[in-house]
C-alpha cells in the first residue's frame, strides 16, 4: 500500500512537473526574456499552469509597478520644485 502510495506521488509530481514546463514555455514564446524565471515560475503555479491567466497576472503587475513608478517619479519632482521655490 506504502509502496503504491509512493509511486501515485512521484506519478502526479511528474504531471505537475511537466505542466509547469510546458506553461513556462508557451509564457516564454509569448513574452520573452522581459520576467525572471522564478517570478514566471510562481505566477504559473498560483495560475494552476493557466497560460491566459499567468500573463494576464504577470502584465497587470508590471502595469501596476510602472503606474507606482511613474507616480513616485512625479512626487519627487514636485518636492524638489517645491524646495526650490522656497530656497
Amino acid at each position: 500500500m506504502l509502496l503504491l502510495s509512493v509511486m501515485l506521488c512521484r506519478v502526479c509530481l511528474f504531471v505537475s512537473v511537466a505542466k509547469l514546463n510546458s506553461c513556462l514555455e508557451q509564457m516564454r514564446s509569448i513574452l520573452g526574456d522581459n520576467f525572471a524565471e522564478a517570478t514566471m515560475m510562481t505566477v504559473s503555479i498560483e495560475s494552476s499552469f493557466n497560460v491566459e491567466q499567468a500573463i494576464d497576472q504577470l502584465l497587470s503587475h508590471s502595469c501596476m509597478i510602472q503606474s507606482l513608478a511613474q507616480t513616485n517619479l512625479f512626487l519627487q519632482s514636485t518636492v524638489l520644485f517645491v524646495i526650490c521655490i522656497l530656497s
